[in-house]
């Protein structure tokens, strides 16, 4: 039987005390990414815990392939724990999260789960709504479950390490979740040219909030109302694959494609095209232009074939704008978005 809850969802300033969130009796396994361990913070605090387990964040970390000997090197670390008594904690970015939420609901038939976030987009998407995935050998996130931690916890002092363009790539899915509700969020978006950590600290609460809105009506995918939540991923995620590009700058170039197409379809007015359009660009110039050598149509469709949402039909149920805030989910034919994509110079 499926059992969605929203978790408990901590912002904090520092790394969150063992204490915390390890009650007596439980063992706690950290499932952590190698790269924090130059963190001189970070350090002090995995001291604490006995059983751990270094990782290298990447897509390779979320390869089929290479998943049975992590289980198998895990399971033999912590074989004499019980189930009843162990705790999975994933502290890393998107791929570790999925990597841990994937291990601990399959692990026994699956042991508590807690998010350490450190990165902006793991901070505002991925920890949040309980996908955990690993990738075929042809295409993103093809084996999954839906599994939801007990507990989040959002650090601010870990993710300010994080470079700029870190920075950059998570108000990518910033603008997205803005463009998806409207109002107040659009009025509160940065207007200056640097995103700032402050600024964006500042919006998460609201951002985490609207996200739960949506999947507490869909926990599981059942209807099309949780789907909203892929604006700009369709193309974003062929963009990410072949370019290499941040995720949440590829979905930034995806919410280009889609509001282009939405006003081509007549679903958007070109005022509030104009206001998302010139607002998207000031942070994400559009490069349909310079991509147009890299990628054929045989190239694209494979990619498009390959999405998981794809129906029986080779349809796909696309996300398009009726307004800020006004998100309207289609179900279109890849040849219509092939043939979309390669109209009008999106790709010449």
């Amino acid at each position: 039987m499926r059992y969605y809850k929203k978790p408990k969802i901590n912002y904090i300033e520092s790394l969150p005390e063992k204490n915390s969130f390890v009650s007596e009796g439980e063992t706690v396994l950290v499932i952590y990414d190698l790269l924090l361990s130059e963190i001189e913070e970070f350090k002090a605090w995995i001291e604490q815990f006995e059983y751990i387990y270094g990782i290298m964040a990447g897509e390779a970390l979320k390869s089929i392939k290479s998943f049975p000997e992590h289980f198998s090197t895990i399971s033999n670390k912590i074989s004499n724990i019980s189930k009843k008594s162990l705790k999975i904690i994933a502290i890393g970015g998107g791929s570790v999260g999925d990597f841990s939420g994937f291990f601990a609901s399959v692990y026994k038939r699956g042991v508590p789960l807690l998010h350490i976030p450190t990165t902006w987009l793991a901070a505002i998407d991925s920890a949040h709504g309980g996908k955990n995935a690993l990738n075929s050998t042809i295409a993103k996130n093809q084996i999954g479950t839906f599994y939801f931690p007990e507990e989040i916890f959002i650090c601010k002092n870990i993710i300010s390490y994080l470079p700029d363009d870190q920075t950059l790539s998570g108000f990518g899915e910033i603008v997205k979740t803005a463009m998806l509700s409207g109002e107040p969020l659009w009025s509160k978006l940065p207007t200056q040219s640097k995103v700032s950590l402050d600024k964006i600290w500042s919006l998460i609460p609201e951002i985490v909030d609207i996200k739960y809105g949506i999947v507490s009506k869909d926990p599981f995918e059942d209807t099309s109302v949780r789907q909203v939540l892929n604006l700009g991923h369709t193309i974003g995620h062929i963009l990410e694959k072949r370019f290499d590009l941040p995720h949440g700058e590829a979905v930034a170039q995806g919410l280009h494609f889609t509001l282009d197409w939405s006003i081509e379809k007549k679903y958007l007015v070109k005022a509030d095209y104009d206001i998302m359009k010139s607002y998207l660009s000031s942070y994400f110039p559009c490069i349909k232009d310079k991509i147009s050598e890299h990628m054929t149509k045989e190239m694209t469709l494979q990619l498009l074939l390959s999405d998981k949402k794809l129906d029986l039909n080779q349809k796909l149920n696309f996300v398009f704008l009726k307004g800020l805030g006004q998100p309207y989910v289609e179900s279109v034919n890849v040849v219509d978005i092939i043939s979309k994509l390669y109209h009008h110079s999106w790709i010449s």
